[in-house]
């Protein structure tokens, strides 16, 4: 048999003593001293919560009333004109849908991208510049048919746009 429990002071603990009982007190009021002497410390605030971060909407752009063909000047150099989400930015390119013969080879045509950002009134215009050889290409084809893209905010849009050779003088 095990050997009854012994109190701290050498006394026998049995069942029949009354439990021990631990109170905590609630803090004074602000400015006054706790029984102890200490001055308790202000109540803190929880730190602000910022919302969850929203991501803007994606831009949308629109060639419903964009030019469908463009005479391109003599020096080679055309604007595109579409609409698309104010103030927002991105890429535009352009890529012939047929290949067609540049210098020796038969390739599409492709103009390098250009990036714009679209002004609070929604509209863009985008300047590009023909290369000489795709320049001769299309002089002699008189007319070429390019494939238009646009990544705005991640999503891309596309359209078709006809290049006339310029005229001649």
């Amino acid at each position: 048999m095990a050997p009854p429990p012994v109190c701290t002071d050498g006394h026998k603990v049995s069942d029949h003593d009354p439990p021990v009982v631990t109170l905590s007190l609630p803090a004074p009021p602000q400015g006054e001293t706790s029984p102890q002497g200490e001055t308790p410390a202000p109540p803190t605030k929880p730190p602000p919560t910022k919302p969850p971060a929203t991501k803007p909407p994606a831009g949308i752009a629109s060639f419903s009333r964009s030019p469908k063909s463009l005479r391109v000047s003599k020096t080679g150099s055309f604007r595109y004109s579409f609409a698309a989400t104010p103030s927002r930015s991105g890429k535009i390119s352009l890529r012939s849908t047929k290949k067609v013969k540049i210098g020796s080879q038969q390739r599409f045509a492709e103009l390098a991208p250009k990036a714009f950002t679209t002004a609070s009134t929604g509209n863009v215009k985008v300047k590009f510049k023909l290369s000489s050889k795709s320049l001769r290409a299309l002089r002699r084809a008189k007319r070429l048919r390019f494939g238009v893209t646009a990544v705005l905010g991640g999503r891309t849009f596309t359209t078709e746009l006809t290049l006339k050779a310029p005229k001649k003088a």
